[in-house]
């Protein structure tokens, strides 16, 4: 990678350029490259306009060629019978000639310009490495054509269908998940359609085999060579695991033609015909060098609705409408199909259907009489803390409790502080599944890192679940990937494994062995700080007061009410704010999120002009360090014009 600057000239703008080559020689060209053609736009050097370098081949000097006699009467001949008069050459050979002897001006074939402020995107090319966005110059690859390589591919593929007999197991069992059935549909919709939206219930194996689908039809139809897919996932540890099941379904390691790229950790796959799980993060940094030679974009759970997923659909959309020819998949197990469906065009909407299993739900009220709870006493000095703070106004629900229920366990009920985890509870339901003589794990849901560690610990120094019979795991995006990976591994009978999760469980990870779950129903909803660009925890929107000032949370509209459609907020933005990104949004449930959305994207910079930014300021505008340093001028104005408060 090189990276050169040119300083501000005469007042214009700090042009900088960074790009990527297999070696130093090539990435100081194509850096050199990108500063020229920037100070061609912007007019401060004018177009060359001097006779270039004729390459060897290009004029050919006239000269003798001897002939041999017997030629020389063939030839004769062929002009008598044809009755054709010889043209003696003329004598100045300046005049001009009927046969032009040299060779005409060759061009190279200029590519698709660049919309402005889209991502760039070009198709899989037979010598370039998407995962490392860098040209292959050495090795088989470096020389070998499309239809080599495609052939190369499906020859290998046959061959391990034919003789792997642990794949064909694999195969078997993959034909049973539902969303096989919707297969020719999912391929179909994807081949004439740019945006295609897969809604599918969770355990229909849409994850894992949607990209295998696309993979396989490519391979098989002789196209491997134009396939490279890249699949988004909200958490690493959803990445990580999802590619290490599909690679194990494909009967290879990861690397191969299945791999993944997270913070920290990376498994890239082959140059061709491969997918790629990465986190959104990862792929919002690789927009800024462009998305060339990648096929297919498929973005999974994209009901996870924060900044960097919206800020994602919001390039993919431009990119969409600038390149046709690029793939885009979103799917989830819930999600508003009609918001999403007309931010991208009416796009089609194909909706997988899952298995059902019997479930048996018991909630509070049923945990309380089934395991015949008693809640511990309050401590003395939380209690007298509780009756010295402000008066809550929150209606405590334990208080209601259904006719059906005996009047003990509604006092039980009742003695419960509904905002606190019940540690004691889910120690009361532990040993009451024990009693229910059941082989399977038990997943347990806690809000936070915090109370994850406290159970762990509080589980573990009991004289009855610190025995060998129990194994308590975390589950949390904060404890390494090494110790994740823990929650996967098998137990030996007689042993209970106990996994204490935030809904990091939810998304994209199957865990086999779970009979039980235990939800504690409490979440720590986060938002974005201002001042620190990172998640704090706050109340939940439905709760917020615009009268109580919130340190550390977004801020309110003061009169959110006049503002019935997220449309009027934009507009009263794009009109008040001079340098504001021109592109539509995606629009969220709440009126704060509408008005928060946009503010996060906006960037002061001298490089813009004309209320336009180029992609990679846009992409730029995503990262902490910018949003850092114009949090306050950005306050500042909006409290000024728009009128909001904290």
């Amino acid at each position: 990678m090189c990276g050169l600057q040119i300083p501000k000239y005469h007042g214009q703008h700090r042009i900088f350029a960074r790009e990527h080559g297999s070696n130093k020689k090539l990435a100081a060209q194509s850096c050199a490259l990108s500063l020229v053609r920037q100070l061609y736009h912007l007019s401060i050097i004018e177009a060359y306009s001097g006779q270039t370098k004729k390459k060897e081949g290009e004029s050919v000097e006239p000269y003798d060629v001897n002939l041999t006699s017997n030629l020389e009467n063939q030839l004769k001949r062929i002009v008598d019978d044809m009755c054709l008069e010889v043209i003696s050459p003329p004598e100045d050979s300046s005049s001009p000639a009927l046969l032009s002897i040299g060779k005409l001006a060759h061009f190279e074939p200029s590519q698709k310009q660049n919309q402005s402020g889209v991502v760039p995107w070009s198709p899989p090319q037979s010598n370039w490495n998407p995962w490392t966005s860098s040209n292959i110059d050495e090795g088989p690859l470096a020389y070998a054509t499309p239809e080599q390589i495609s052939i190369d591919i499906k020859s290998n593929l046959l061959y391990q269908l034919e003789n792997d007999q642990e794949l064909q197991k694999i195969l078997q069992e993959r034909e049973t998940l539902p969303v096989k059935n919707f297969e020719q549909e999912i391929l179909g919709a994807v081949h004439h359609s740019s945006v295609v939206i897969i809604r599918g219930a969770t355990g229909c194996g849409k994850t894992t085999q949607v990209p295998q689908y696309i993979l396989d039809e490519c391979i098989h139809s002789g196209r491997a060579a134009e396939c490279n897919i890249v699949v988004t996932q909200p958490r690493r540890i959803s990445a990580v695991s999802v590619a290490e099941r599909v690679a194990y379904e494909r009967g290879e390691e990861p690397g191969n033609s299945c791999g993944y790229s997270v913070r920290f950790e990376s498994m890239l796959p082959r140059p061709h015909a491969s997918v790629m799980f990465c986190t959104v993060g990862v792929l919002l940094r690789k927009l800024e060098a462009g998305i060339r030679g990648i096929s297919h974009v498929i973005v999974d759970e994209i009901h996870e609705r924060d900044i960097n997923t919206d800020f994602l659909l919001v390039v993919l959309r431009d990119v969409v409408q600038a390149y046709p020819e690029i793939r885009v998949i979103l799917m989830s197990a819930t999600i508003d199909t009609s918001m999403f469906c007309e931010y991208f065009f009416n796009c089609p909407i194909i909706e997988v259907f899952g298995r059902t299993y019997p479930v048996q739900e018991y909630f509070l009220e049923d945990c309380i009489q089934m395991t015949k709870f008693i809640p511990p006493p309050k401590d003395k000095k939380k209690k007298d803390k509780d009756e010295e703070g402000t008066e809550d106004d929150d209606a405590n629900c334990n208080l209601i409790c259904g006719d059906e229920y005996g009047l003990e366990t509604k006092s039980r009920m009742a003695q419960m502080n509904e905002k606190e985890t019940p540690f004691e509870l889910i120690e009361a339901l532990l040993k009451y599944i024990e009693t229910l003589n059941v082989v399977g794990a038990v997943l347990v849901f806690l809000p936070g890192w915090n109370l994850i560690y406290t159970m762990q610990k509080y589980l573990e120094m009991n004289p009855h679940f610190g025995t060998q019979r129990y194994r308590v795991l975390p589950l949390h995006s904060q404890i390494p990937r090494e110790e994740q990976r823990k929650v996967f591994d098998p137990v030996a009978p007689g042993i209970t494994k106990v996994i204490l999760s935030t809904n990091i469980a939810e998304t994209s990870i199957t865990i086999n062995d779970v009979v039980y779950v235990i939800d504690s129903c409490n979440t720590a909803p986060s938002e974005l700080a201002w001042e620190t660009a990172s998640k704090v925890f706050s109340k939940p929107p439905d709760f917020y007061d615009p009268s109580t000032p919130q340190m550390g949370v977004l801020p309110l509209l003061r009169n959110a009410s006049m503002l019935t459609e997220p449309s009027e907020l934009q507009k009263l933005l794009f009109s008040r704010w001079p340098i504001f990104f021109q592109f539509q949004l995606v629009y969220g449930k709440y009126m704060h999120t509408v008005a928060e959305s946009p503010s996060r994207l906006l960037v002061v910079t001298p490089t813009a002009e004309n209320g336009r930014v180029n992609h990679t300021y846009k992409v730029m505008a995503t990262f902490p360090p910018p949003i850092v340093q114009l949090a306050h001028p950005i306050k500042s104005w909006v409290y000024h014009h728009v009128g909001i408060s904290r």
